[in-house]
């Protein structure tokens, strides 16, 4: 039987390192990736995030806030939208206690509006 291995798991601050160096260009993605035993294709992912993600370092203070606040908005909204209890629920996993009829037989039959 095979054993299996554990999947490495790599730091913030050694992806960034790796993604930068490849954002740099001195050594080929193939070159970095077997220097820090790597997979080539996770070098050219981390690049494209240190890419993507570089120049948010240069963005002004209060745009960076409220990009900032209105995530956080936004995870409130679709939290209490998508929680089970909610009220507001659209999504709801098992019908509310007002839909549900039992039947002589003990099976259950959901009702809905209109029904």
């Amino acid at each position: 039987m095979k054993t299996k291995t554990k999947r490495k798991r790599h730091s913030a601050a050694f992806k960034a390192k790796v993604g930068l160096e490849a954002v740099i260009g001195i050594k080929t993605v193939a070159q970095i990736a077997r220097e820090y035993s790597v997979h080539p294709v996770q070098v050219s992912q981390w690049k494209g995030v240190v890419r993507q993600r570089l120049p948010e370092l240069f963005e002004t203070g209060s745009k960076a806030v409220d990009d900032q606040e209105k995530l956080v908005a936004d995870l409130h909204h679709n939290n209490s939208v998508m929680h089970p209890r909610s009220p507001r629920n659209l999504f709801s996993p098992q019908p509310r206690p007002h839909q549900i009829r039992w039947e002589p037989a003990g099976r259950r039959v959901f009702r809905f509006e209109g029904s």
